[in-house]
């Protein structure tokens, strides 16, 4: 008779007892607690391990091992499962049953959707680069005629690397997508670590120490000049609070002290938009903080304000959404400013400019919040955890200032 259970189990090493076998854990709303199991009656957290399929041959048990990933062993083990189902209904019709096709499996494209639908959420940022990654590297292997999970190599990540090179993402980029990659392939049962030889994970991993870049006073001025009422008050607060991108998208009137003179910085629970219920926003580190607003930009805002006295996002969309394609924007008025290079390669594949970024409003302001109070203060004004964070987005002081600086200390 055809053995027709089997089950996920871990095996790890329990502190101070060596390896030991145990049952999963379930969370009250169904899911596996990863690097958990139950032993001797008690659950235990042993992140050394692995996941096994235990199952039995006659009276014989069998552990089948399935990696150390949670997510990728619970894929193996479902299509385990249907294999003994499909044995098992042979045994009971007492005939040989038509094999199950390839078209039958989970396709590459198939897992694509549960990869985005898994990781894609949190803040705008994330959604946006989980999905392009999912989408992007999945065409790529469809181009490749890859189909099923097997089928991906080390090529592959290669090719997708050399395909982010073509477009015009500098190698920090790259290896920040490389990162999304890894997960991509755990997620649909594969082990990075063997997929990627240790050459080649080093080379694609690596990023490389870029110089920090500031905006100076006269570039700000020429794309103020350009830009239209709305993105001239955007690059403003950009420049004069630090914002991550998120953090201006999400910034709603709510958030404005006017008596303190202050910019909050809080984040949205699940619920807190009516169009995406589900939708939490939170900042990259989790700090909330608050930020002094000047006064020459807390009368602009008032008079923005006096504008749009009925919506909810200080610089939302026309729907009053948060507006997340700011990026798109300022690379859109760099060039009407007459700022693009017209040397790098976005200025010369799409007239984007490498020198229109976001990021380089906040590592300007906190380079300049340095020169007037301590590294402390820029920290907590950052919203960083660590100095260290901090540190890298601050620009050097230039010759003339350390000469300056010299000549003071030593007069």
């Amino acid at each position: 008779m055809a053995n027709r259970k089997a089950s996920l189990i871990r095996c790890a090493k329990v502190p101070g007892q060596g390896w030991r076998r145990g049952i999963l854990i379930k969370t009250k709303n169904g899911r596996i607690k990863p690097d958990y199991m139950m032993h001797k009656g008690e659950q235990v957290y042993c992140p050394q391990g692995k996941y096994e399929i235990r199952y039995y041959e006659g009276s014989k048990a069998i552990q089948k091992p399935v990696g150390s990933d949670l997510d990728a062993a619970l894929v193996t083990f479902a299509l385990f499962e249907k294999k003994l189902q499909y044995d098992a209904l042979q045994e009971d019709f007492g005939t040989k049953l038509p094999e199950v096709s390839k078209a039958e499996r989970k396709t590459l494209s198939e897992m694509r959707d549960g990869y985005i639908e898994k990781y894609a959420h949190g803040s705008a940022d994330s959604i946006r680069k989980y999905t392009f990654v999912g989408k992007e590297f999945s065409r790529l292997l469809s181009e490749r005629q890859k189909k099923f999970p097997e089928q991906v190599t080390e090529d592959d990540v290669i090719a997708f690397d050399h395909f982010l090179d073509d477009r015009g993402d500098g190698k920090s980029t790259r290896s920040h997508r490389y990162g999304f990659v890894r997960c991509f392939l755990r997620y649909i049962g594969l082990d990075p670590n063997k997929v990627v030889s240790p050459e080649w994970n080093q080379k694609l991993k690596k990023k490389p120490r870029l110089e920090v870049e500031n905006f100076t006073e006269e570039e700000l001025q020429r794309l103020y000049a350009a830009s239209s009422e709305y993105h001239r008050l955007v690059w403003r607060c950009y420049r004069m609070f630090g914002f991550r991108d998120e953090e201006l998208a999400y910034w709603e009137w709510e958030n404005i002290n006017w008596n303190l003179k202050m910019a909050e910085v809080r984040f949205k629970r699940k619920g807190s938009y009516p169009w995406n219920p589900e939708l939490e926003w939170v900042s990259k580190d989790s700090e909330e903080r608050d930020v002094p607003i000047p006064d020459v930009l807390l009368e602009e805002l008032k008079a923005w304000r006096k504008k749009n006295p009925n919506t909810r996002f200080v610089l939302g969309t026309k729907n009053d959404r948060p507006n997340i394609k700011f990026l798109l924007a300022l690379k859109s008025d760099w060039r009407a400013a007459g700022l693009n290079c017209g040397k790098c390669s976005g200025c010369l594949s799409k007239k984007e400019c490498r020198r229109a970024k976001l990021k380089t409003f906040r590592a300007t302001y906190l380079t300049t919040m340095l020169s007037h109070t301590n590294s402390r203060n820029v920290q907590k004004l950052a919203g960083h955890s660590s100095l260290t964070t901090t540190e890298r987005y601050l620009r050097p002081a230039g010759m003339a200032d350390l000469q300056a600086a010299a000549n003071a200390a030593f007069s």
